[in-house]
């Protein structure tokens, strides 16, 4: 069985993440992160792979965003994607409750970051390019970025499409 609801809160959200302790304990085991060697200036595409087992049928939580955009992926079905456009002290993120089976199971996540040149990074960028993954409770050893061991690499072959006419909706990264 796997189940994947996205939760919503009940109330339109203040997402001022100081009054969310983005930075205390609710994140503590929780940090940003990418693949080393990048020059935080650049372009990039990332991948992020982190693979666990479940000795029985279990539910929880995550919450889970990037610096600029993600897709998630669990057992390679996309489950989530975003995060939506926020500013480093209003930076949205995304919770989704699982439950899965018993068994060995796999997250990956395609993160890119459009670079300190695109017209898309000005006032829409987090506290640091890179992505961020929070396993709720006694998921948050086992899951979240920092002391889950996530695997991490570079994707090659994306190029950034720089929009021709700033007034134009268009461009992008393209494989």
């Amino acid at each position: 069985m796997k189940k994947i609801t996205r939760i919503f809160p009940k109330n339109v959200p203040d997402t001022n993440f100081g009054k969310y302790q983005f930075h205390a304990n609710f994140w503590r085991k929780t940090r940003w992160i990418a693949v080393p060697g990048w020059d935080h200036h650049s372009p990039v595409v990332w991948a992020f792979r982190k693979t666990f087992t479940l000795s029985a049928e279990t539910t929880f939580r995550i919450c889970v965003t990037a610096d600029q955009r993600y897709d998630l992926y669990l057992d390679g079905e996309r489950i989530a994607f975003g995060s939506d456009r926020g500013l480093s002290n209003t930076w949205f993120f995304e919770t989704l409750e699982l439950t899965l089976d018993a068994g060995t199971h796999t997250f990956v996540s395609r993160v890119w970051w459009s670079g300190t040149d695109s017209l898309s990074h000005y006032g829409h960028t987090a506290v640091f390019p890179g992505f961020l993954l929070h396993g709720c409770g006694e998921w948050d050893e086992e899951l979240s970025t920092r002391s889950g061991n996530w695997e991490a690499m570079e994707l090659k072959g994306y190029t950034l499409i720089p929009l021709d006419d700033p007034d134009e909706q268009v461009g992008g990264f393209v494989c």
